[in-house]
């Protein structure tokens, strides 16, 4: 196995268990012993796990991006993106732990949760201007300010991590796709 398919063997590895357990729990040692490379092909290839994790998370933003910037960029109308939108966070919620979002969200990974606020920010430009955009074409509602958007999507954001919303689901991507669906049908039956 080339050095490259041993770095990609230690990605998938480490995202599976980190998907599914949380990133505090899970050790150097379980992601070598599961992905079958030794301490020290691993650490070839990643300083350590908040190396890896940060590599994965930025992967994983960086796919979730180019999916909604390919839907957005498509010829079709703007409520069929949003259903594809939806559909494409579902995907990519899937196997999503409560554990990964507290470890996230704790301090412990700070280079992270830096990666991922910095991230949330750029992105906010791209849809503040998508939703202006769309606003100018009349397809969001007229004199709803697209700054109070990004403010509810902001909190929506928070909102994945509250303990008591989080009791109401089973997983986190339930939580993730009511979150988003409320944000986009409110309280209405979905075209």
């Amino acid at each position: 196995m080339s050095e490259l398919s041993k770095s990609r063997q230690i990605f998938v590895t480490a995202k599976d268990l980190f998907f599914k357990h949380g990133l505090r729990k899970v050790s150097i040692n379980e992601i070598c012993l599961n992905s079958g490379v030794s301490k020290m092909t691993f650490y070839r290839n990643f300083k350590n796990k908040k190396a890896v994790a940060l590599t994965i998370i930025k992967e994983f933003c960086d796919n979730g991006a180019e999916d909604y910037r390919k839907i957005m960029a498509s010829e079709l109308p703007y409520y069929l993106k949003i259903k594809k939108i939806i559909s494409s966070k579902g995907e990519y919620s899937k196997g999503l732990s409560k554990e990964l979002f507290a470890d996230i969200n704790s301090g412990y990974f700070n280079e992270i949760r830096a990666y991922i606020s910095n991230y949330q920010g750029n992105f906010e430009n791209e849809l503040f201007n998508d939703f202006s955009l769309a606003q100018k074409n009349g397809e969001i509602r007229e004199g709803v300010k697209i700054e109070f958007l990004i403010y509810m999507i902001r909190d929506i954001n928070k909102k994945i991590i509250d303990a008591e919303l989080n009791k109401l689901y089973e997983s986190e991507e339930a939580v993730i796709l009511e979150l988003t669906k409320f944000f986009f049908y409110g309280i209405l039956p979905e075209k």
